[in-house]
């Protein structure tokens, strides 16, 4: 899918496959954060709709309004875009400050879409406790991604590494 280096504060929790009749396949895992609430996904999308604009925007949306993946509704009070180099090309990433509607806490969202190892699309997904934000190791996580390895790299045991076929 690509190489990334994960964070010693995020243990493996699992793979998604899931395939929706012809229209819509998607693979990838995920990472909890160890630490406090938290959760990083890398999701391969395969999908004939996926160069439209607005179903990249869906499927990001729908991890927003419900956490991304934690199922608490969110609400997002600040977006800003940084843009990194990701073996050579401009990769747009959106930082989010979002709170979350029934408590009231803060949560930190980060969310770009790379080119994958396959040439397919692979959302890197990120949402942490405000209290818990580090915006210099997430900088450090988008930095390391590699779309033309294989490889996901991470200080875990070997057992948690996802091949290329993840």
């Amino acid at each position: 899918m690509l190489s990334i280096e994960i964070p010693e504060t995020f243990a493996p929790r699992g793979t998604i496959e899931w395939h929706v009749s012809f229209l819509l396949t998607m693979r990838g895992a995920y990472f909890s954060q160890t630490v406090d609430d938290g959760e990083l996904t890398l999701l391969e999308v395969g999908s004939r709709f996926i160069e439209q604009p607005e179903f990249r925007r869906h499927i990001i949306d729908s991890l927003h309004q419900h956490g991304s993946g934690s199922g608490v509704e969110l609400k997002v009070l600040h977006t800003e875009t940084k843009v990194f180099d990701i073996d050579g090309e401009p990769v747009p990433f959106d930082f989010l400050t979002a709170e979350d509607r029934s408590t009231g806490e803060g949560r930190r969202l980060v969310d770009g879409v790379v080119t994958g190892s396959r040439g397919t699309p692979v959302l890197v997904s990120l949402w942490v406790d405000e209290d818990i934000w580090d915006e210099e190791l997430v900088t450090k996580l988008i930095e390391s991604i590699d779309r033309k390895s294989t490889r996901l790299n991470s200080s875990h045991n070997d057992i948690y590494r996802m091949t290329s076929s993840a």
